[in-house]
């Protein structure tokens, strides 16, 4: 099976010509009061969102509540006459509108466009109250019911003002431009260029106009016009106008040369400029291929990119236009080809800026994890659809239309309940009323619903037969044992399904760029296992010819309130963090996916290490690379699948690396700690993991045990937590009181001593403790795929703490003192003597523990 596409579509913004009669389009964002039911009145600016910080602070769960926002509205008297509409790019999630107090209109769903018609409410010279009141409660029967983002409430795009004459290009086809252009015919030699714009007259008498569109190349030299004539009824909307051009040996839009041609379509009322639009287009065609993958104008590409989540650090979806901006040149920098838009449409520069820099897309509604089994939840998802095809089918980039993920993830019924099989009909019943009504609305897209690894629920709900293409998020290795099943999994459903076009629309491990270990597993967290995690899956990806492609999860970091990981309510499977640094894994697609000349030492923020041997691991795109030590030439290193490692025995100092290939070079310093450092110990018990607080500059060591003339623990065992499939590295709970959460999160239980053979001086010692077992079950977290930590309730626990036999703490209780998961540090001054430090923690009742310990000499 395959599915073919000859359209070259494209992206539109108006651009208002000095010789219009009248026309004006401006965001209104500033000046409104905010308030809610549980807050203060306060002035705000759009972008907005009520929930930029309670949805990341200590207290569970985010305030989904009713927003109200207010402003005056002065609108001049020459607006008498004309049309005004109120633009919305984004609301989230049910937005009703009041001039004057009296209701304008109402649009349900959070992340489509939006407007409604003024023009009757309005009175213009005078100054009216302008009221929008966003509702983000959780809606049975609006999407998305639930998933693993936040859903952050407010008005979190622009607002315009979009002022018209009474004859004009309709914006009210759900929100689109009133002008779409697709190309049927594509090659070589010509394209076929039609368009078709909608028509509004407001005014009481029939109209006789000309529609002309004007078609130039790339370089804005005209090519050929078109002119159509039309007699709109009056008071009439949405009357379409259809024309033709013919293109002679069109120069094709490619992620290399993303060649845009400009359609500038213009309302003609006796020689009176009325309206116009300018509208961007490329001219491609391409395939998807079972056995073949991917095509583009004939010849075969593989999609490699990410998926994106809308929000940044501290500030939720509420981004300025330059964070979206800034986010397709860093995909398109790591030298990605593909955008997953996802879980939902996004701010139109998302679309332009694919366009413009030539990033292949896909675009889905937010129907995520389950759906609601009733008619209202059917028809406000097959609404969303008609919004997202309407208001981005005119964009060269865009080459799927997405509408499910992971449907099945959370059905609200096991699959033993009588219930389950109806469910499963309603979500096939769902499934292919929103298919057929984008292949209505576009037959020359393909369609793709993303499922999680269970192919039998899938099947269950016969969705393998409803969508074009079958995305599949598959995190083997992660939320399963190791990442060589993903090639297992592959090859199962390669030979169930041959003839099904495929793209792997998430994979990834999340990781904390603060950890690092020299002995990655799954679930810690670190730089290292996200590493070999990429490596494994990169390479799959690259040597499966039947995977059309693949998306990263995630571009960024992104929050998720509900995540108890080393970085409370964030997903940290981005390739780039909350703030856009990239971390390794964006360095290792670069070595695949660029041309030019590229070299980068990885872990280059892991500056601070102790003596010793170390993994140097460089990235390139080059045969071989030169490394250089302290302005040394240390040698040649053979690149293998973009990777060059060596090993390198660092004594304690400061240690310059660079590394230099034909056109590229890259340089930083490792600062190494001696390892009988006794005027700072820290050292993290029950984990194999490094930790860098950055605020502090401080290098947390992982566990050993005691060795005279050193440090370390004896007794007891490091914290395993268990899980239905095995066992984690480390905790999987929210600690509060403290942004150190990776310290906590592992532990020592049982721990007798802990032994430091220290010089005589002064010191102070700081025990660190969280109390990590709750005292109610928890709920698991549907997305961990099982993985939740089987719990262990906390039961009673006191201990005494000595220090060279002097006692420091008695009956100590974590819980009382400090709470149950919350961050403990007792801080305590000692002299010591010729003999050193021990430390003894004596249980009383259950057993004894420690996390972390810090040990600062004082003179």
């Amino acid at each position: 099976m395959k599915f073919q596409s000859k359209s070259g579509l494209a992206i539109l913004f108006f651009a208002l010509s000095p010789l219009l009669l009248y026309a004006q389009n401006y965001s209104i964002n500033e000046g409104w009061t905010f308030k809610t039911e549980d807050t203060k009145e306060q002035k705000v600016s759009f972008p907005h969102t009520w929930n930029a910080m309670d949805a990341q602070d200590e207290t569970p769960g985010y305030s989904r509540t009713i927003g109200t926002y207010t402003r005056k509205l002065s609108t001049p008297a020459s607006y008498a006459g004309k049309v005004v509409y109120l633009q919305f790019e984004g609301a989230n999630q049910i937005t009703e509108v009041f001039l004057d107090e009296k209701r304008v209109g109402k649009h349900q769903g959070g992340y489509t466009r939006f407007n409604f018609d003024l023009t009757p409410y309005l009175r213009p010279g005078r100054t009216q109250e302008l009221r929008i009141v966003v509702d983000n409660r959780h809606h049975v029967d609006i999407a998305p019911l639930s998933a693993d983002f936040t859903f952050f409430g407010g008005i979190y795009r622009d607002v315009y003002l979009d002022v018209r004459e009474d004859l004009h290009i309709s914006p009210l086809d759900f929100a689109s431009s009133g002008v779409y252009v697709k190309t049927p015919k594509v090659s070589t030699s010509e394209a076929i260029l039609e368009i078709s714009t909608l028509i509004n007259n407001h005014s009481s008498e029939k109209k006789e106009i000309q529609v002309l569109h004007t078609l130039k190349d790339p370089d804005g030299k005209v090519i050929t016009s078109l002119t159509l004539k039309v007699d709109p009824e009056a008071n009439t909307s949405n009357q379409r106008v259809e024309g033709k051009i013919q293109v002679p040996k069109p120069r094709l839009w490619t992620p290399g040369t993303p060649f845009l041609y400009t359609v500038e379509t213009k309302i003609l009322e006796k020689g009176q400029l009325r309206d116009e639009c300018t509208t961007k287009t490329g001219f491609r065609w391409f395939e998807f291929h079972a056995d073949t993958g991917f095509h583009l104008n004939g010849k075969p590409l593989k999609l490699i990119g990410t998926s994106r989540h809308q929000d940044f650090k501290d500030k939720g979806y509420a981004l300025e236009d330059a964070h979206h901006i800034r986010d397709i040149e860093l995909l398109k920098n790591m030298g990605g080809n593909f955008l997953r838009i996802a879980h939902y449409p996004q701010d139109p520069l998302i679309l332009e800026m694919c366009d413009k820099l030539g990033i292949l897309a896909s675009v889905e509604i937010p129907i995520v994890n389950a759906v609601t089994e009733s008619a209202a939840f059917s028809n406000q998802s097959i609404f969303m659809a008609e919004e997202m095809v309407k208001q981005n089918t005119n964009h060269p980039s865009l080459i799927v239309w997405s509408y499910m993920n992971e449907v099945m993830l959370r059905p609200p019924y096991k699959n033993t309940e009588a219930a389950y099989g109806p469910y499963c009909q309603e979500v096939y019943k769902q499934a292919k009323a929103i298919q057929d009504k984008i292949k209505q609305l576009d037959p020359s897209r393909p369609t793709m619903i993303a499922f999680h690894g269970n192919v039998k629920a899938y099947e269950d709900a016969n969705l393998f037969t409803v969508p074009d293409i079958i995305g599949w998020n598959l995190y083997q290795g992660w939320y399963s044992d190791r990442p060589e099943q993903l090639d297992t999994f592959l090859k199962k459903y390669r030979e169930k399904y041959p003839s099904k076009p495929t793209i792997l629309s998430e994979y990834g491990a999340d990781v904390d760029v603060r950890i690092h270990t020299y002995s990655p597993e799954r679930f810690d967290y670190s730089v290292e296992y996200g590493d070999l995690y990429h490596e494994h899956y990169l390479k799959t990806i690259l040597n499966s010819p039947f995977l059309a492609g693949a998306a990263i999860w995630n571009l960024n970091d992104f929050y998720s309130e509900v995540r108890k990981n080393t970085i409370p309510h964030v997903n940290s499977k981005g390739i780039s963090g909350l703030d856009r640094k990239p971390k390794n894994t964006y360095f290792l697609y670069q070595a695949h996916l660029l041309k030019q000349a590229f070299v980068r030492f990885a872990s280059k923020e892991w500056q601070q290490r102790p003596e010793g041997n170390h993994e140097i691991k460089i990235y390139s795109n080059a045969s071989q690379v030169t490394l250089y030590l302290n302005n040394k030439k240390w040698g040649k290193l053979k690149v293998n699948a973009g990777i060059a490692k060596t090993h390198l025995n660092l004594p304690a100092g400061t240690h310059t690396l660079r590394a230099h290939i034909s056109g590229a070079e890259d340089s930083f310093e490792i600062h190494t700690l001696p390892s009988q450092n006794f005027n700072e110990l820290n050292v993290a018990l029950g984990s194999k993991r490094f930790f860098w607080d950055e605020n502090t500059k401080t290098l947390w060591q992982p566990e050993k045990a005691y060795e005279p003339g050193s440090y370390g623990f004896i007794g007891g065992q490091a914290l395993r937590p268990k899980t239905r499939y095995g066992e984690l590295p480390t905790a999987e709970v929210r600690i509060k009181g403290t942004d150190l959460s990776p310290l906590f999160l592992t532990q020592r239980i049982g721990i007798e001593k802990f032994k430091a053979d220290l010089p005589a001086g002064k010191y102070a010692v700081y025990l660190y403790w969280a109390e990590l077992n709750g005292t109610e079950p928890a709920d698991a977290i549907a997305y961990n795929l099982g993985n939740d930590a089987i719990q262990e309730l906390a039961g009673k626990r006191s201990f005494n703490v000595k220090a060279n036999g002097v006692s420091f703490l008695e009956n100590y209780e974590i819980d009382k003192e400090a709470g149950i998961q919350q961050a403990a540090v007792k801080k305590f001054n000692i002299d010591v003597k010729e003999n050193g430090l021990t430390i003894e923690f004596i249980p009383i009742e259950g057993t004894t523990l420690l996390n972390a310990i810090k040990i600062i000499k004082r003179d």
